[in-house]
């Protein structure tokens, strides 16, 4: 094989699963709310700064269907400190049955790419699964310690937290776009007008902050940190004026019309 051929990353390659509607997602997630307000974590996504997030992640072809993606994300980003546990069969009779409310996210295509299950944590409660922030941090910092070799910034979701409704105008500046979608169907009306008013990030703006907040390595020493620069753009270099190759003459290509010489003719001056 060529080695100026690309090498083949199955990490980066988004699989997509097909709901039977139409509908080709490659992500799923988890929304625990109550009357008053919703259970998030806060992650970083894609290097980018901390923000607040539903419990969710990327579909893989083992999983078989986004219901297995999301009871295993949410094992996973939880650090499995629920008592009880969620399965695919669970959450898959909890949306058969209407117990849960659906929105979805849409991708840069317009066509809905990602799908979160909003349940109430009264639903929850029925298989024995408890939310606990103190439990989730002690959780958290044990795996961590369990893992010396890899560094704490590869860990996505860092806290876990709940959220009141009444709070949304000050929280949803923090908010991700993916959030602030798949809340909206829970969301009381007088708050549904806050999410929709937060302007996005450009990719500049977002590794500013990430110069800022991230740091990479374990250890918290000055020496160790490391922080990504964001890289100005380069000045457009001028175009040379046009010149023949034969005699090296200088014209400008405005006013000037170039004409084809033979061999050994030589431009008039």
């Amino acid at each position: 094989m060529s080695s100026s051929r690309k090498e083949f990353v199955p990490s980066r390659i988004k699989y997509k699963w097909s709901d039977g509607e139409g509908r080709l997602l490659s992500a799923g997630g988890l929304l625990p709310y109550d009357d008053n307000g919703v259970w998030v974590i806060e992650e970083r996504r894609n290097g980018g700064p901390l923000e607040w997030n539903d419990i969710g992640g990327k579909y893989e072809p083992e999983d078989g269907d986004i219901y297995a993606t999301i009871s295993r994300e949410f094992s996973e980003e939880l650090y499995n400190s629920t008592d009880g546990c969620l399965t695919r069969n669970i959450l898959k009779r909890w949306v058969k049955s209407g117990m849960c409310k659906v929105a979805y996210v849409n991708g840069y295509r317009k066509q809905p790419v990602y799908v979160a299950y909003c349940v109430n944590v009264g639903v929850l409660k029925t298989v024995g699964i408890k939310l606990d922030p103190e439990k989730f941090e002690k959780r958290r910092n044990k795996t961590i310690s369990q893992n010396p070799h890899v560094p704490e910034v590869y860990y996505g979701a860092v806290k876990l937290r709940y959220i009141l409704f009444d709070n949304i105008p000050e929280e949803c500046k923090k908010m991700s776009y993916r959030l602030r979608k798949v809340i909206e169907p829970i969301t009381p009306l007088k708050y549904v007008a806050c999410l929709s008013q937060i302007k996005e990030e450009t990719s500049l703006e977002r590794f500013a902050h990430t110069s800022q907040e991230i740091t990479v390595g374990p250890s918290s020493s000055q020496s160790s940190q490391s922080s990504f620069s964001v890289r100005e753009p380069k000045a457009r270099k001028k175009r040379t004026p046009y010149f023949f190759p034969r005699d090296r003459v200088l014209y400008n290509r405005t006013s000037f019309t170039p004409k084809i010489l033979k061999r050994g003719e030589k431009l008039e001056p």
